[in-house]
């Protein structure tokens, strides 16, 4: 076999094994286990000190407090909601608008830096999630990340019934969270969604 042959032969084979390879690296499943760093808006759930795992945006918590964390591309706030009932949690899950369900009107009074780390339960109720605001951050932790932020609120209580409730006193029925972030209409205050994610906290843990 001549020098030539035998470039062409070899040159054909890098060619194929960097092909499969590509191919390989694009299809690649995670590790079990593997837990790759949320990238742009993104809410995560933590509790002992540790993330919870997801499951089809489901998490399993113990009866005991717990953290929402919020990860943020840029410094625009966000809205939070948390109910009991699953409307805007299957709205979500069907990629389905909002229309006027989310409004700024709903936004509850709150006390700076979250001292009483409460959480508002309700369709009709949002927390709003200011970075850029310092007067009011409803976030007991902020920490810039790049031209973002991750933003920590602590839940010890939840406030229904026109009483507040320790997380060990929360009954079998799992809590819904909606965090979204838009624009305002200007006459109505209906927020345009722009990002959202959305999870169901099942307590259910030992």
């Amino acid at each position: 076999m001549s020098r030539g042959i035998v470039r062409v032969v070899v040159a054909a084979c890098v060619t194929l094994l960097a092909g499969w390879s590509l191919v390989e690296a694009q299809t690649r499943k995670p590790k079990a286990g593997a837990r790759p760093s949320p990238r742009g808006f993104a809410v995560e759930i933590e509790q002992d000190g540790a993330l919870v795992p997801q499951v089809k945006h489901e998490v399993s918590l113990r009866r005991a407090p717990f953290a929402i964390l919020l990860h943020s591309p840029d410094l625009e706030g966000a809205y939070l909601n948390a109910s009991f009932q699953a409307d805007l949690f299957d709205i979500a899950g069907m990629g389905l608008p909002f229309g006027n369900r989310l409004r700024t009107g709903m936004t509850v009074a709150e006390t700076h830096l979250n001292p009483e780390h409460e959480l508002f339960p309700g369709l009709d109720s949002l927390h709003y999630l200011a970075y850029n605001d310092k007067a009011y951050v409803r976030m007991d932790q902020v920490t810039p990340v790049g031209a973002g932020f991750r933003g920590r609120r602590t839940v010890d209580r939840l406030y229904f019934d026109d009483k507040s409730h320790p997380i060990a006193e929360v009954t079998d029925r799992p809590l819904y969270l909606l965090v979204a972030r838009g624009k305002p209409h200007p006459e109505t205050g209906a927020i345009f969604t722009s990002d959202y994610d959305y999870l169901k906290l099942k307590f259910d843990k030992p």
